[in-house]
């Protein structure tokens, strides 16, 4: 029976993978990376493939024939032979999608985002300036090796009816780009089995999987060129290459977040949610780099970051970890089967080199990595404008990580298979890539692991090393404990535990020995060194925390990034020295995000949806209150060892924590009571899935205990995966309190009778406010006036550079009706202290109210005048001395008139001054208007004269 070609890449790929994993398994023993030991693999079978005794071209002519009986070793010769023919487009859709959307997927964003920058300039300006270098360096070398392409070009062109100008020079130049590029699958996979720290992994991961858009634009103006197409100017390609960078990523965008959707409508389904990644993996590239010509590269590193950044709470906690698990296999095999067919091309077209070919293959690497370090070196100032500071240390390793691999052989993949290229040239481009790229791999990646050693840059952080070393002597006391405990046993009374005994006490003498030495190390560094490298470790221990809070399902996915984002925050302060640490964990929301909120809440029109973002709001806060709590007390019950290290950078930290953990415990309590309804709501959804969770465990227990059948267990268990899944989108809402039953109990509204405060329920709307945030700024447009049914409100006024208390008011107080009485903007600012609920008139249905009811309207009146009468006598020299409770028991004492144009008001003789509220009066004997606001002495005049619509109080002498 004859066979396609599919049968000989299903031979390939399982002949590969199987010798992936015994070479795997060697690898180690060897202590070469696993990649470059595959490379070396390929390359030793391309080799051997070209040799005579091998028979492998009668074995391929045969399987051309019907006649041929191939026996096993036919076959296999006849799948490897299959691997030679690789073309770019299997490296481009294939095996870079899996390779690149894995690397961006692990990617940590945060350290990304510092690293961009410098990615960005050795990705780019760096990189055009070494394809120009290196280009003009081997079209020099052409005459010294005996290439003769300016020949090619000519005899090509005069057989195809076209020549080429300067054919030669724009081969080489097209050589510099693609070999110019280091390639995200050789330096991602070098990385990764090296264990670089993540600063200097995400430097190099990101400029390699950045530069394959300036690699794509330059080589394609330039392959046109060498094909003899008209070259459109440097604005174009200027343009062109903008175009191909921001279509790429703009497709990888919009796809991830088409992606997130989906996965944010599925609950704990592996199948799905994996099989969402891996089609927005695939169908990046796919669109990008096939359909609308932008860069698959750019459209995988948007995604892939995406998903792994601002989606990553997408995925559902259970299958987080599966997920991650499944993209390093798809990648690992991808890896096995990519470097080895690397390594096959390289070895066939290495089997046919000359001694001049390997000597100018020499020279050229030696080029190279001449001109990208002299370029790394160049342009580094650049760099730390734009980033975090980068050392001549960090330039030898990223210039020595500089691998070229895959994407640079499929770029001259591309050149090899374009008719338009003489024969000539495209074999020889072919054989000096391939060589290129295998020493890069092989002499840089063998290279790598001793030069990051003697570099230091595979040594975790002193503070690390120490909790690690600490923590291992403390499990080994422990073991040492156990086993005394054992020597008592019956069962084990004839077990000879010296040995064991022996073996753990020489191991625990060496880590005593190491721990004394790093101690040593440590107490050299500087004080601000020392604490910086404790609270790193701390934080990821808090951090630690919060994302298994959020894979058990007891900390939602908002809180989850907030805490995050602000542990970031706190590391980045300690990288600039800043070693204070933030007054708190949960801090009220700044910015846009609270403008929005304040703009709701203000808002007549959107009272539902701001019900709706609040009330999220609220829940977010608890959660993150909630959560605060439980990562304080976790690092606190592990501070022991690692305050060990430096016992007062140690107490410090304790000290932080343990303020941590009584203002969150404290803001939960001031939450239960301010809001009991909405934490009633919350504390019971929280329970449901706690609960929910426990049963699917006790299912999956017995299950594997065979209590009862493993698949009835699973039936079962399913079962509470669907009321997960329906509480997990159902949200949380509660029943707030009756506004009309609050308003009972306030006294401004317990006079009203039943009908009108039913009226006033009618137009009040009731909100609830978390603590910390701001309820309106001093300067606000006034819109609506606020009663406290619940909490603390914290009444401010700006004072220079900062803001002075001026009142706390509660269950009660209004706040706001200054600025509605008067149209003028908010003289004061008001700040939630504590978690509050509160009712909220709007200006409309204030003005309503303020006209159907006197009493009402007199309420409010008296209310605005003595928190005017406060403000006044504040700001006046003259009554300094009196305090805010002396003042406002003073105008309480008064009694407070209301004057008609041109009324004339003769006051009591006990009162002794008369507050203007509003309007303006004229003492009798008097040419002169007093203006309210003002206070006016009776010692002369007992009658006033009202100028306009007034309102004063009558004052004893009181407080004066």
């Amino acid at each position: 029976m004859h066979h396609g070609t599919e049968l000989g890449v299903v031979i390939l790929v399982s002949v590969v993978l199987c010798l992936g994993a015994i070479i795997r398994l060697g690898a180690g023993i060897l202590r070469i990376p696993y990649t470059i030991a595959m490379l070396l693999a390929g390359l030793g079978t391309g080799v051997a493939l070209g040799l005579p005794a091998v028979g492998f071209e009668e074995v391929m002519a045969g399987f051309a024939r019907d006649d041929f009986h191939p026996g096993i070793r036919d076959y296999l010769l006849y799948a490897l032979g299959s691997g030679m023919h690789v073309r770019p487009d299997l490296i481009m859709f294939c095996f870079l999608p899996a390779l690149v959307f894995e690397s961006a997927y692990a990617i940590d964003l945060h350290t990304f985002k510092k690293t961009v920058g410098p990615a960005i300039v050795f990705a780019g300006p760096a990189m055009l300036v070494a394809t120009a270098l290196s280009g003009g360096m081997l079209f020099l070398l052409l005459p010294v090796a005996g290439w003769d392409w300016e020949a090619s070009f000519v005899a090509f062109g005069q057989s195809h009816g076209e020549i080429v100008e300067n054919g030669a020079l724009l081969a080489a130049l097209y050589f510099g780009a693609l070999i110019s590029a280091t390639d995200p699958v050789a330096v991602v996979a070098l990385l990764r089995e090296l264990g670089v720290s993540k600063k200097m992994s995400h430097l190099i991961e990101g400029e390699s999987l950045l530069n394959d858009g300036t690699a794509i634009v330059v080589s394609g103006v330039l392959l046109e060129l060498v094909v003899g197409e008209h070259f459109h100017g440097v604005g174009h390609s200027l343009l062109h290459f903008g175009v191909v960078v921001a279509g790429g990523l703009l497709v990888g965008w919009v796809l991830a977040l088409l992606a997130s959707w989906i996965l944010g409508r599925a609950f704990n389904d592996p199948m799905v949610e994996i099989t969402t990644t891996i089609v927005l993996g695939y169908m990046a590239m796919w669109i990008a780099e096939g359909m609308l010509h932008v860069s698959g590269v750019m459209a995988l590193v948007a995604a892939g970051l995406w998903m792994g950044g601002p989606a990553r709470t997408k995925v559902s906690p259970e299958v987080s970890h599966f997920l991650h698990h499944f993209w390093e296999l798809l990648a690992y095999l991808a890896n096995t089967l990519i470097f080895f067919l690397v390594g096959m091309i390289i070895g066939t077209r290495l089997g046919n080199a000359t001694a001049a070919d390997f000597a100018l293959i020499v020279a050229v690497y030696l080029g190279i990595m001449a001109i990208r370090s002299v370029l790394t070196a160049a342009f580094r100032p650049l760099a730390n404008q734009v980033g975090d500071p980068i050392s001549m240390a960090d330039v030898l390793v990223v210039s020595w990580g500089g691998l070229r691999g895959a994407v640079s052989m499929a770029l001259v993949l591309a050149v090899a298979t374009n008719p338009m290229v003489p024969a000539e040239v495209s074999e020889k481009m072919l054989l000096l890539t391939a060589g290129v790229v295998f020493l890069t791999i092989a002499v840089n990646g063998m290279t790598m692991g001793p030069l990051l050693a003697k570099l230091g840059f595979n040594k975790p952080p002193l503070s690390e090393a120490m909790a690690t070393a600490t923590a291992q002597v403390g499990v080994l006391d422990k073991v040492r404990a156990g086993i005394e405990e054992l020597r008592t046993s019956r069962e084990l009374r004839t077990v000879s535990w010296n040995d064991v005994v022996g073996d753990i006490e020489t191991r625990r003498g060496v880590l005593a020995q190491e721990l004394g030495q790093l101690r040593g190390e440590f107490d050299g560094l500087g004080a601000s060194e020392r604490e910086a490298g404790v609270w790193g470790q701390v934080l990821g221990i808090e951090r630690e925390a919060y994302w298994h809070a959020f894979g058990t399902g007891t900390l939602g996915s908002r809180a989850v990034k907030s805490l995050d984002a602000e542990l970031n925050s706190h590391l980045d302060r300690l990288l600039r020295g800043e070693l204070e640490p933030p007054a708190t964990r949960t801090p009220a929301p700044v910015g846009p995000r609270a403008a929005f909120s304040r703009a709701l809440r203000d808002s007549e029109a959107l009272s539902g949806v701001y019900a709706s973002v609040e009330f999220d709001n609220l829940a977010l806060q608890y959660d993150k209150k909630r959560a605060v709590a439980s990562a304080a007390s976790r690092v606190l019950s592990v501070l022991g060892p690692i305050q060990e290290q430096s016992p007062e950078v140690g107490a410090r930290i304790r000290s932080t924590y343990e303020r941590y953990l009584a203002e969150a415990k404290q803001g939960l309590e001031e939450m239960r009571v301010g809001m009991p309804e909405i934490t009633a709501a919350i504390e019971t959804r929280l329970a449901q899935r706690i609960a929910l969770n426990l049963e699917r465990e006790e299912y999956e227990k017995v299950g594997h205990k065979g209590v009862i059948e493993e698949s009835v267990a699973m039936r079962f268990a399913g079962e509470v995966e669907a009321r997960m899944q329906r509480l997990a989108f159902q949200g949380t809402r509660a029943k707030l309190p009756d506004t009309e039953q609050l308003l009972a109990e306030i006294p401004l509204f317990a006079a009203l009778d039943r009908s009108q405060r039913a009226r006033v329920a009618e137009v009040a709307r009731l909100v609830v406010v978390p603590a910390g945030e701001v309820l309106f700024r001093q300067g606000d447009r006034g819109d609506s006036m606020f009663v406290v049914v619940r909490g603390a409100v914290h009444v401010t006024l700006k004072d220079g550079d900062g803001e002075r208390l001026l009142d706390v008011l509660g269950g009660g107080d209004i706040i706001g009706e200054m600025a509605l009485l008067t149209g003028e903007p908010r003289t004061a600012g008001a700040l939630c202290s504590t978690a509050v609920t509160l009712i909220r008139i709007g200006r409309d249905a204030f003005d309503e109210l303020m006209a159907s009811s006197a009493d009402l309207s007199t309420a409010v009146w008296q209310a605005f005048a003595r928190r005017r009468f406060d403000n006044h006598l504040r700001g006046h020299r003259h009554w300094q001395h009196l305090d805010h409770d002396r003042r406002c028991a003073w105008f309480d004492e008064g009694e407070f008139l209301r004057l008609g144009d041109g009324d004339v008001q003769e006051l009591d003789p006990e009162a002794a001054f008369a507050f203007v509220v509003t309007g303006a009066v004229r003492p009798a004997g008097s040419s002169d208007d007093v203006v309210g606001p003002a206070l006016v002495d009776l010692s002369r005049t007992r009658a006033l004269a009202a100028r306009g619509a007034t309102r004063l109080v009558a004052l004893p002498r009181g407080a004066a």
